[in-house]
């Protein structure tokens, strides 16, 4: 993230605001601990005359806002590494469907081969049968025929 594009005045305000939202989700506080919280808040931000510390008050608003800002980017990313996690998984599974799809096309297309071949190789060997019975070989018919 970009302190500066998110509205930080300093990389360090941005790395304590981090902090607090990652605090904040481990140990949500509970209602009376929101209390106690705010309670303090309000003594933090009276100044000596007991009046209240408008500056103090709007800087605390201010940070609280961009922890929601910040809060809200953490939980994108997070899903967003979920999401890409399930695409990687399925994406996965798709290369290995289409591997073994692949397998098995070249299987059959071999076995389609092998099957043409052999009924080749058989009609090639019925063609070349003297009356005797006797397999010629195509290539002494061949060098017979050079030689005449």
């Amino acid at each position: 993230m970009d302190w500066k594009e998110i509205g930080f005045n300093s990389e360090e305000e941005m790395k304590a605001s981090i902090e607090r939202v990652q605090r904040a989700r481990r140990n949500p506080p509970s209602p009376i601990q929101q209390g106690l919280d705010n309670k303090s808040r309000l003594q933090e931000n009276m100044d000596e005359h007991g009046r209240l510390d408008l500056n103090a008050i709007s800087e605390g608003a201010r940070l609280e806002e961009l922890d929601k800002v910040v809060a809200s980017r953490l939980y994108q990313d997070e899903q967003r590494a979920k999401e890409q996690k399930r695409t990687d998984a399925i994406n996965d599974l798709l290369k290995k469907v289409a591997a073994a799809t692949k397998a098995e096309n070249e299987a059959k297309a071999q076995a389609a081969i092998d099957k043409e071949k052999a009924e080749a190789i058989k009609a090639i060997e019925e063609k070349h049968k003297k009356e005797n019975g006797v397999f010629v070989d195509p290539l002494d018919d061949a060098y017979r025929a050079l030689l005449k």
